[in-house]
């Protein structure tokens, strides 16, 4: 009682929300105190709440979660601005929709992707559909599949909405049109609710798009690219599992006429050919990150050469990528993160020669109290560090390719390079050689992952080596960082590294079997 309000709301908002609501059974006047705490939680992920288990997530007869979501929403809903419920499958009834939509008067984002709804939302989207910038019915069910195909009535009312995420939607879109045109980011692959008439129509009414999801393609005709490959605002395109041959019918050519494009995903695309990806390479100058997977009748990569500022690049499932396609993306000298799957025409003299030809983008670094500028996030350098030019390298990670050897994180461990992951998963010549030579690598803290999964050739003798020289690493630099900063996480999935060196590298590294 000799401790004033201001002074105890101060100390309460230091503590955790269950930490919080225990508290509340001291006295009224606390209780009192602590419900006005609540006002400084914005986000809330109601999964994180639950005490039972829910390993069975189609069985979920006996599991009722709806005095704790009321708890939850009776404390902050006034004040919170966004709702999930984890993507767990959790089973959400309509006391608990009814509570959020009567509580939750301010809520902005609402994310009800991979539950099994057993309830009628749209009355609730009747009341906080009007606010909503952020919707998600990702792989959504409904037991009563009347009750889902209502929703797309809602779609008029939702006047401020930016993002909408209707991935593998099952229920009836016909009113998708009637989405905002203010709308910049949708995820509708694999829809089912939706015809070709009614998706042209939408992205007519909608120029304003910045980021269009269609993997697996939902549904569409030539007319559908043509309308796609003239938004004038397109940042980033993932398209995928398009099977039509007939090239006239569904020509990929017009996606090359999106000049403001800077990320494309092209994955298990027939239409897909060498002349119209060598097109794309030729025109698209604003693309900074592309992947191309299992596209099986793009017969040449060296177009990847005419992207002049490609930074990301991921390659997969294709015997036509080989080293000499690895020279004409070297001689642009601007990559910074660098992915190939299953390409067996790609050998280590390829990689080698990309490691030590890219990037040469020298960035400078300057070091400043302990701070080093540029560098991954959480990096810290120590004092009085004199400024130096440096190379920077986001990701490599090279998978299941058999022609890669050791030399090539050899001449990665040598090339001064500060490289934030690494992975050799399933390359059968790699050993616990290249692998130790990470430990020379002279920005060893930047690195945070490495995966040398399912290489049978890899034992604890590579670990203890990077282990002993990170200890070293750690010890010169400053004191500023975490543990959880200075950790570094390497996957052993399927190698020689034995269990019991879990307890000997833990303070430093984190080994996922």
């Amino acid at each position: 009682d000799k401790v004033d309000s201001d002074s105890l709301i101060l100390v309460f908002r230091s503590l955790s929300f269950k930490e919080r609501v225990r508290l509340e059974l001291v006295c009224k006047r606390w209780c009192a105190i602590l419900r006005s705490t609540f006002a400084n939680v914005k986000a809330l992920n109601v999964a994180d709440f639950l005490v039972n288990s829910s390993q069975n997530y189609y069985q979920q007869d006996s599991l009722s979660f709806v005095p704790t979501v009321i708890g939850l929403v009776s404390r902050c809903g006034p004040y919170v601005r966004s709702i999930g419920f984890g993507s767990r499958w959790l089973k959400v009834s309509q006391p608990i929709v009814d509570n959020i939509s009567h509580y939750c008067t301010r809520l902005s984002s609402l994310d009800l992707g991979c539950v099994i709804l057993n309830a009628d939302i749209s009355e609730a989207l009747t009341a906080i559909g009007p606010n909503l910038v952020d919707f998600s019915l990702e792989e959504t069910s409904w037991i009563d599949q009347e009750a889902g195909d209502k929703v797309h009535r809602q779609f008029i009312n939702m006047k401020k909405l930016v993002r909408i995420n209707l991935r593998r939607a099952m229920f009836d879109l016909t009113r998708l049109p009637d989405l905002p045109a203010n709308l910049e980011y949708i995820n509708i692959s694999g829809a089912r609710g939706l015809s070709a008439a009614t998706f042209n129509q939408f992205l007519m009414f909608h120029p304003n798009l910045t980021e269009l999801h269609v993997s697996p393609f939902p549904c569409g005709d030539a007319t559908t690219l043509d309308i796609i490959g003239n938004m004038p605002k397109l940042r980033l395109l993932e398209i995928g599992y398009i099977q039509r041959f007939e090239e006239d019918s569904f020509d990929l050519h017009a996606l090359s006429a999106i000049s403001s494009l800077q990320t494309l995903h092209i994955q298990n695309c027939l239409p897909l050919t060498t002349s119209c990806f060598r097109l794309m390479c030729a025109t698209l100058l604003n693309l900074t990150s592309l992947t191309v997977i299992s596209c099986q009748r793009v017969l040449n990569y060296s177009p990847l050469g005419e992207c002049q500022q490609l930074e990301r690049l991921n390659v997969g499932q294709t015997i036509q990528f080989c080293d000499d396609d690895l020279t004409s993306i070297a001689a642009n000298r601007t990559l910074s993160s660098f992915t190939i799957t299953k390409c067996i025409n790609v050998t280590t003299d390829g990689l080698v020669h990309l490691i030590r030809n890219c990037p040469i983008n020298e960035r400078l670094y300057r070091y400043s109290q302990c701070t080093l500028s540029g560098c991954p996030a959480g990096w810290r350098g120590p004092l009085l560090w004199p400024v130096v030019a440096m190379r920077h390298w986001a990701m490599l990670v090279v998978n299941n390719c058999e022609d890669v050897s050791d030399a090539a994180l050899v001449a990665l461990a040598t090339s001064r390079l500060p490289v934030h992951t690494v992975a050799m998963q399933g390359c059968m010549y790699i050993s616990n050689k290249g692998a130790a030579a990470l430990a020379n690598l002279e920005w060893l803290t930047a690195l945070k992952e490495l995966d040398l999964s399912h290489n049978r050739a890899i034992d604890d003798q590579a670990v203890l080596a990077i282990y002993a020289a990170l200890r070293d690493a750690v010890a010169r630099e400053s004191s500023t960082r975490t543990a959880d900063e200075q950790k570094m996480t390497i996957y052993v999935h399927r190698t020689g590294v034995s269990p019991q060196l879990e307890g000997v590298v833990r303070d430093l590294i984190t080994l996922s079997y």
